[in-house]
């Protein structure tokens, strides 16, 4: 019985050691979503982002592409803070894997605001986001539906 004991303190002792070990080494904390940024703030988002507007019912899209570099779909967005009288009726988030002007492919993060009129010149959102695995946060770029410029 004392044997089985001194064997299971010995192996548990051991497992800790190896855990400690990792974890110090740096190793087990760099893969995803441990080598996230973060919460990123995104704006000043506002009628340059126009995506499209439905005349007659005043419904208007923003959207917004921004490099990441990573191609997770796992993300979260929040509303942050508003300079504007028109309500955020839905957000969303998701991962885009782009094409851009230097010929090469780029990770990043795609928002949508769909808003419940034009939104007034002078006025832009402020929105929080995480993707997982986001290495870094690049300029917020103006996408449709044929791309981001």
């Amino acid at each position: 019985m004392r044997r089985s004991m001194a064997l299971a303190a010995v192996a548990a002792l051991m497992a800790s050691v190896a855990l400690v070990g990792a974890v110090a080494g740096g190793g087990f904390w760099k893969a995803p979503p441990f080598s996230s940024i973060g919460i990123m703030n995104v704006g000043e988002i506002d009628n340059t982002f126009t995506e499209f507007t439905e005349e007659s019912s005043g419904f208007t899209v923003l959207s917004v592409w921004m490099e990441t570099g990573s191609p997770s779909s796992a993300c979260l967005a929040t509303m942050n803070e508003a300079l504007a009288g028109v309500a955020v009726n839905d957000l969303y988030c998701s991962s885009r894997h782009v094409l851009l002007g230097d010929g090469k492919w780029h990770d990043g993060l795609y928002l949508h605001l769909f808003l419940a009129a034009p939104l007034p010149d002078g006025s832009a959102y402020w929105v929080n986001v995480y993707q997982e695995g986001a290495k870094f946060q690049g300029t917020p770029r103006i996408c449709d539906m044929t791309g981001c410029n």
